[in-house]
């Protein structure tokens, strides 16, 4: 069948002068298909590092990467739900800028300014057992499943508690310290407490109690202090009082025993001392008797001890008189001190104050559901993006012409669009699709590999192209069924041959009766080989196929009636296309390499990997098969354009055929 729209001149003569056309200018292989029609798809571009490149990436595996995040979400969401929130209060003080400190070393009020040492003391002093002990107690949160474990134990496994009381006080201080923080803000003397709980209404109420006990004990400290030091100083005072008294009555008994108290005695004694002298050396000059010298002298030793005895008890009243006068002057210095201290008891001061009370929460704090979504957005997005370019790194399957070349030095022929999976159902079907859309883009990128491949040099007029694969799966027998349909499309004469023996696609495809005759028996019998032909199957494809599981000759011109037999053919056929089995899993494509112009390599876009097909194309090369090109199948070109492997433009006004010539095919 053919169309009068769709005549072209005959194939072309040999060109076996004209140089091979690697460059195809900067628009790439021409007719790559899209979605509406036909076009170019561009020449890709060596991978480069940039933003457009990760880009592509980003759009490449947009999928998996918000399928990631939605999982980071995800598990994030339930991390959050099952995390109790906690509500956040806060009050604020502010230490003393100068501090009154009683100075016990002589019982005074002293002032000194508040330093950096003395903030951290303040809130060590905060932060210390002792202190969360006390506040435990004022608030009772020994009786606080929150706060005593031994009770939320007890409650749940319905039993009592043993645990003794001095572990479960120590328990609760633990927790209460993990509730609240005391910080410095900056260099300032203002002090924040935060307290978190569960209970917004229990962490309102520690965070005023905390700044108000420590207010009331910093007061207390001070005047408790202070009334220490003025006992002390009564103390002292009633201990000199009554000492004072004593010696006092000590100096008046003394006075009076030795009659101190009569200043003329001293006087008396020293005039009978001065007049004695004088007579006894009246006596001795004058020559008076020992007895008169002897008792004047006796007298004069007399008067002479008074006066000694009343020197000593004179020097001892005035010993006694200054420690009198030093008791009472310290007992003027403890009665005045006393008497300061207790005049400044009432005006002490606390050593901080509180500037800011905390109010009952009406918003949990913690957790903070909007700071941890987004960074789990975040991190789902940077694993996301890293397991993206990971994939980029590890996949190895062939998506663009860089990486065919790249693999195997081997340029890209064309993209051959995919077909849907309801047109390859049933060979009808096919067939049909062949037949009714002769310019749709799957056409029209056959008819492109044509041109290509006919430009190409050859020593025959009869165009012969074997096609073969990597692996199985990959498209050859219908990229072999299309590209005959379209030859025969341009009323040329085309055979396609089924060596595929194993697997017999490219008969099924066609709608050709399996062949009982094996490759040996058709290949020695010249004369009539082409009476093994099948005719006209598809419009105007002849087939030629063989026996399944076949054995193909190490070489196929290897006799004379081999080579007439091939004669034969290339004289009857303008073209004959080739459907040959897998290179990496049969030896018979590396075997036609005698009887073929030249191969075509089919990888399926996004499945083949480099490494196949550069095994592959390495195991065609060692067998001396000239290799045409790669045809990458199956190409999703919405898909391509997606990724950013390329460009697409065209109509739709081109490519499909009407709903009458549909109508008309039926």
């Amino acid at each position: 069948m053919s169309d009068s729209t769709t005549d072209h001149a005959p194939l072309s003569p040999p060109r076996s002068m004209r140089p091979h056309p690697r460059d195809h200018g900067e628009r790439g292989y021409p007719y790559y298909t899209g979605r509406y029609g036909y076009g170019y798809i561009g020449q890709e571009q060596n991978l480069r590092i940039g933003i457009a490149a990760i880009f592509q990436v980003l759009r490449r595996n947009w999928f998996p990467i918000v399928l990631i995040i939605a999982v980071f979400m995800a598990i994030i969401h339930l991390f959050l739900e099952a995390i109790p929130p906690r509500y956040l209060a806060q009050s604020t003080i502010v230490l003393a800028q100068t501090d009154t400190r009683m100075n016990l070393t002589d019982s005074t009020l002293e002032n000194a300014d508040t330093s950096r040492v003395q903030v951290e003391t303040e809130i060590d002093v905060l932060r210390s057992r002792g202190f969360a002990l006390d506040i435990a107690g004022q608030l009772n949160l020994i009786e606080d499943p929150a706060f005593n474990t031994a009770i939320s134990a007890a409650q749940e496994t319905g039993t009592t508690i043993t645990e003794p009381l001095d572990l479960q006080y120590a328990n609760v201080v633990t927790r209460l310290l993990e509730a609240y923080t005391v910080t410095r803000r900056g260099e300032s003397l203002a002090l924040d407490i935060s307290v978190l709980h569960t209970d917004p209404e229990i962490a309102a109420e520690i965070a005023n109690r905390i700044p108000g006990s420590y207010i009331q004990e910093s007061l207390d400290a001070k005047q408790t202090a202070v009334r220490a030091s003025i006992t002390f100083l009564a103390e002292r005072s009633e201990q000199l009082a009554e000492r004072l008294g004593r010696t006092e009555i000590e100096i008046a008994d003394f006075i009076r025993d030795n009659q101190l108290d009569n200043a003329e005695l001293s006087q008396e004694l020293q005039a009978e001392h001065t007049r004695l002298r004088s007579i006894t050396e009246l006596f001795r000059s004058d020559g008076a008797s020992d007895a008169e010298i002897a008792e004047m002298e006796a007298r004069l030793a007399l008067v002479e001890d008074e006066l000694r005895s009343r020197t000593r008890a004179q020097l001892a009243l005035a010993k006694m008189q200054r420690t009198l006068d030093a008791d009472l002057a310290r007992f003027d210095a403890f009665t005045e001190r006393r008497n300061r201290l207790e005049s400044q008891l009432d005006v002490l001061a606390p050593a901080a104050r509180l500037i800011t009370r905390a109010n009952v929460p009406t918003s949990p704090a913690k957790p903070n559901r909007t700071l941890i979504l987004l960074l789990g957005f975040a991190a789902g997005a940077i694993v996301g993006l890293l397991g993206a370019v990971l994939r980029e790194l590890l996949d190895r399957r062939v998506w663009t012409g860089t990486q065919v070349e790249r693999a195997t030095g081997l340029r890209t022929l064309t993209y051959l669009p995919r077909i849907r999976q309801k047109t390859l159902a049933s060979s009808e079907e096919f067939q049909r699709f062949l037949t009714v859309q002769k310019r749709s883009p799957v056409h029209e990128a056959v008819r492109g590999l044509i041109t290509v491949v006919n430009n190409m040099p050859r020593t025959e007029e009869c165009l012969v192209v074997a096609l073969t694969s990597p692996i199985p799966n990959e498209g050859k027998s219908t990229l072999a069924t299309a590209l005959g349909a379209t030859i025969a499309q341009e009323q040329q004469r085309v055979l396609v041959i089924d060596f595929d023996v194993h697997r017999q696609g490219l008969t099924e495809l066609i709608g050709g009766q399996k062949s009982t005759a094996t490759i040996d028996e058709v290949w020695r019998n010249p004369d009539g080989i082409l009476d093994l032909v099948e005719r006209d199957l598809l419009n105007g494809v002849d087939l030629m196929s063989f026996k399944r599981q076949s054995v193909l000759p190490r070489r196929l011109l290897g006799s004379p009636e081999h080579i007439q037999s091939w004669e034969v053919l290339r004289g009857a056929y303008d073209a004959i296309v080739i459907d040959t089995p897998p290179v990496l899993v049969s030896d018979e494509a590396n075997r036609l390499a005698e009887i073929a112009d030249f191969a075509l390599l089919v990888s399926r876009w996004g499945k083949t990997s480099e490494d196949a097909l550069a095994s592959a194309a390495d195991t065609l090369m060692l067998n001396r098969v000239s290799i045409a090109g790669v045809i990458l199948n199956d190409v999703d070109l919405d898909s391509y354009t997606r990724r950013g492997y390329g460009y697409y433009f065209g109509s739709q006004a081109y490519g499909f055929a009407t709903p009458d010539e549909i109508r008309q095919s039926a």
